[in-house]
């Protein structure tokens, strides 16, 4: 049986895009392709309203996220109607610009392929429309939106890109915390490929006319719709999904979906003019966030389990913690991540804090 892990189970919740997703494709490419895609979107009955892209400072990273166009008070106010809370923000995308397991288009697609896929079929479905890009094929009705997404190469920072070498020492000393097990989704990924891969590259190039199917396309795949999904089912969302994220208390908006026809935006307080709109993809604690997105949230609220002094010793007596070890991992970025959750994790007399 095809991809019988179920490596998305623990991504069906409420989810949206990452602070690293905005940082994806070079600006001035992204600038050329991204007024392709609101036509698109526009074109198929979507609405773009009062928010807009725009650079924001995190950190030392500047990162794409979303601004309001014009001061705007909370929308969500009781007593406020349905079409009150749309019209406020106006951002509004109909369900057939979305991708997800009940779409018409997946299950035609698991059907045409004829060998069970489970909860990977979006993943791959993701996958097949990204070698049709790269294979220099934009006749698909859905190339506007892939076409705007993070390449394999933007995505580095995400934990399933690195080695499970990279991530042992992290994965024995996160093993109590219940999203300490997803260390191994990415090698879980490669193993569903190493079994099924060949069929299914064979398949997609005999029924779709898609040469060159690989694992770099199906891992790709697998990370969007798990770092980019909402919705309790696996759900892309075009536009969306490049709002980013803040905890509970810091953000400014919820999505909202209407009996699965459409998705909009409600403000839950005020914004100003080129202020950020921000939402809570998860209330987890930031191992769970980087496990799911790739990114370590500064302001979580949700702080991870402190460790004993003995369990930090160890760990520290064996694991170079130092700005050096980052720069030379094959996956800086992860490491660095990983560097910053044991640090919190650790009592702060334990840990050596340095400049990241």
């Amino acid at each position: 049986m095809l991809f019988t892990m179920n490596t998305l189970a623990f991504f069906h919740v409420v989810l949206l895009s990452q602070l690293w997703c905005i940082r994806a494709t070079a600006a001035d490419d992204w600038d050329k392709k991204f007024p392709i895609l609101c036509n698109w979107i526009k074109e198929n009955g979507g609405k773009l309203g009062n928010v807009r892209p725009k650079m924001f400072k995190y950190g030392k990273l500047q990162v794409r996220g979303l601004a309001a166009t014009h001061d705007m008070e909370g929308s969500r106010r009781f007593g406020a109607t349905l079409q009150e809370v749309v019209d406020h923000v106006g951002l509004d995308i109909p369900n057939n610009l979305t991708i997800s397991e009940t779409s018409d288009f997946i299950e035609e697609f698991k059907a045409d392929m004829g060998i069970p896929l489970g909860s990977n079929a979006v993943p791959l479905w993701m996958a097949v429309q990204r070698r049709r890009i790269l294979n220099d094929d934009k006749t698909s009705f859905w190339a506007p939106y892939i076409d705007v997404l993070p390449t394999a190469e933007d995505l580095q920072f995400h934990p399933m890109y690195a080695s499970q070498k990279e991530l042992e020492p992290f994965t024995r000393f996160f093993k109590n915390d219940p999203a300490g097990k997803h260390f191994s989704d990415g090698a879980t990924t490669r193993k569903e490929w190493d079994r099924e891969g060949e069929l299914v590259a064979k398949k997609v190039e005999q029924i779709f006319g898609v040469p060159g199917l690989t694992f770099e396309d199906y891992l790709w795949g697998v990370v969007i719709v798990t770092s980019r999904s909402f919705t309790t089912v696996v759900r892309q969302t075009p536009f969306m999904d490049l709002f980013n994220h803040a905890s509970p208390g810091r953000n400014h908006a919820a999505v909202i979906g209407d009996q699965g026809s459409r998705y909009f935006v409600g403000l839950e307080k005020r914004v100003a003019k080129g202020q950020e709109i921000t939402i809570t993809y998860r209330d987890v604690n930031s191992l769970q966030l980087f496990l799911t997105y790739g990114f370590v949230d500064w302001q979580n609220e949700k702080t991870l389990t402190r460790q004993s002094k003995k369990k930090c010793g160890k760990f520290l007596a064996g694991y170079d913690m130092s700005a050096q070890a980052v720069e030379s991992s094959s996956t800086p970025a992860v490491v660095q991540s990983l560097q910053t959750l044991v640090r919190e994790a650790c009592p702060s007399d334990d840990v050596q804090d340095f400049d990241l």
